[in-house]
């Protein structure tokens, strides 16, 4: 008697294992996964940012979907000019971008924003534009026709925007080399400050002996703070190490410039 209860017992708890083996099979996942894949492709963000000039404010308002490799469609940027009586002096709808305000340049009398889109197949910023304050329209930026960046580094007032990025080319822009530059607002004008500092780690384990920002798939990123920034106001800290993948080198080295000298 209890040896048929001790096997009916072990008939019920092998049927178990095997329902759990079931529910967690390939199949099973497959047909979940075709449920989630709509929510992922339809989730919408709606942002709204403020940025204040001298006697205007600018409203810039996104709502779309994440970017993502391959999208079909990045949104819709509304960008507003305001006056001091939130009269609306200028009003630009841009259908199929993200664009992000990094607030006014008093050099240009001019708002800047940044451009998300795809670079290669990873969202990063593809354009830079002005919004005059005296003569309100989108004016494209050097920046737009020749580069392409992973990260930006603005100013606190933003007469210069210091960018990671490559130069557009009609070939793979896989294939150009990855360089730091500064856009000057006032004059609309890049210079080259030279080599990098690597993107930030992002625990994978493979290390590419070359330029990381040219694998670098983790899409637009920030710099660390004790990696590069603005020390005062035109003058850019950089350091350098030993990075990998997965960590920041300890004993780093330091280079200076002062964005300041550069048209001299």
């Amino acid at each position: 008697m209890c040896k048929v209860a001790i096997r009916q017992i072990m008939l019920f708890a092998i049927i178990i294992i095997v329902a759990g083996i079931e529910c967690l099979s390939p199949a099973h996942s497959q047909v979940t996964n075709q449920h989630l894949e709509p929510l992922v492709q339809t989730f919408d963000v709606h942002d709204t940012n403020r940025f204040k000039g001298e006697n205007t404010t600018l409203v810039v308002d996104f709502s779309g979907p994440i970017p993502r490799h391959d999208a079909t469609y990045y949104g819709k940027t509304t960008i507003s000019l305001l006056s001091k009586e939130q009269a609306v002096l200028f009003k630009r709808e841009i259908d199929n971008s993200k664009f992000v305000g990094l607030g006014y340049s008093r050099a240009r009398h001019a708002f800047v924003l940044e451009s998300i889109g795809e670079i290669v197949s990873t969202p990063g910023i593809d354009a830079v534009i002005y919004v005059p304050e005296d003569k309100p329209a989108i004016v494209s930026s050097k920046f737009n026709s020749s580069h392409v960046a992973l990260t930006v580094i603005p100013s606190r007032d933003l007469r210069f925007v210091v960018f990671v990025g490559r130069r557009r080319s009609t070939e793979l822009e896989a294939e150009q080399p990855v360089q730091m530059y500064v856009l000057d607002t006032q004059s609309d004008t890049i210079h080259v400050l030279g080599k990098p500092p690597a993107p930030p780690p992002w625990n994978k384990d493979q290390w590419y002996e070359g330029n990381l920002w040219s694998w670098y798939m983790a899409g637009i990123c920030d710099l660390e703070p004790n990696v590069c920034q603005f020390t005062s106001p035109h003058v850019l800290r950089v350091t350098y190490g030993r990075d990998d993948f997965k960590h920041r080198a300890k004993n780093r080295s330091v280079r200076i410039w002062n964005l300041d000298a550069l048209q001299k």
